[in-house]
């Protein structure tokens, strides 16, 4: 279970910048879909699963232990809607990409149509994602 805050960027100018910075350099439409987690410790935000958007993950407080899969083939590389949640069952299958803990000031990037889950373990999490979309 993670605390959900959208649009932080009106409300802290830093990461205001970020998004204004990243939206310059994709030429991608970026921020509407920034949003901070708050996760606390032992616990998980969301099951596995991949977005239609992008991802950045600043990680600002505490830690977070991250997987990322590759999509299952190239028809869902580039998918128009946030999947279903997948089970860790479903999961098994899948090319583990990365995974690893952020600390605090680390970045991922989730490109569009990855799978990817997140969890903490004896400490909370708080990170920020901003989102490019591409339509």
């Amino acid at each position: 279970m993670s605390l959900q805050c959208i649009n932080p960027q009106s409300y802290n100018n830093e990461i205001w910048y970020i998004c204004e910075i990243l939206q310059e350099l994709t030429n991608s439409f970026v921020g509407a879909r920034a949003n901070t987690y708050l996760t606390p410790a032992n616990s998980a935000g969301f099951a596995p699963h991949w977005d239609e958007v992008d991802a950045f993950i600043l990680q600002l407080e505490g830690k977070k232990y991250w997987r990322v899969w590759s999509p299952a083939d190239g028809d869902s590389a580039l998918p128009d809607e946030s999947s279903r949640n997948f089970t860790e069952k479903e999961m098994a299958d899948k090319n583990l990409v990365f995974e690893g803990t952020l600390e605090e000031g680390d970045i991922l990037y989730v490109p569009r149509g990855f799978y990817h889950s997140a969890s903490t373990g004896k400490e909370h999490s708080l990170h920020v994602t901003i989102s490019l979309c591409h339509n």
